[in-house]
């Protein structure tokens, strides 16, 4: 299977938006594209990929954090659609985001010192995942997004190149 990387802007939202709702990261059309726009007005950083037929089913998301000589990129969201559920396919996300993220950094003459991310304190998959790409949980926060719900950080460091 032959899968291209996109880095995305306004243009792509129709695309992203279908995998918003087809990865269960949305409930409606607006909800995703609302939340697409917001987040794009803000700098957030979006890839997709397209497989062979030029279908997007998947995406990766993130954004940078502080001034750039920080080094800190958060790692937003990975959206998958679930007739396209690979495992193979995540680790290319995860490698487009951090390859992407190194990129800028270094075009600001500094590089990425740490990639990190919350995920929900129950998505134990998602943790197996990210402890698979390297990422180590180094803490928690109860009640960030929502009552009583506990999520976890999970973060990466990097060298200097």
């Amino acid at each position: 299977m032959t899968l291209t990387t996109i880095i995305c802007n306004t243009k792509n939202i129709e695309e992203i938006t279908d995998v918003f709702l087809k990865s269960g990261l949305a409930r409606t059309k607006e909800e995703a594209i609302e939340s697409i726009q917001d987040e794009m007005k803000n700098n957030d950083d979006y890839i997709i990929v397209k497989d062979e037929n030029g279908i997007v089913l998947w995406f990766v998301s993130g954004k940078k954090e502080g001034r750039p000589r920080h080094g800190l990129y958060e790692l937003y969201h990975i959206g998958v659609a679930k007739e396209a559920q690979r495992k193979w396919v995540g680790k290319i996300l995860f490698q487009a985001i951090i390859q992407h993220a190194k990129d800028f950094y270094i075009s600001k003459w500094f590089f990425l010192r740490k990639l990190y991310l919350k995920t929900w304190e129950k998505n134990t998959n998602a943790h197996r995942f990210y402890e698979k790409m390297g990422m180590t949980q180094s803490d928690s926060l109860r009640s960030h997004f929502a009552n009583d719900k506990k999520e976890l950080i999970y973060d990466i460091f990097f060298e200097n190149p």
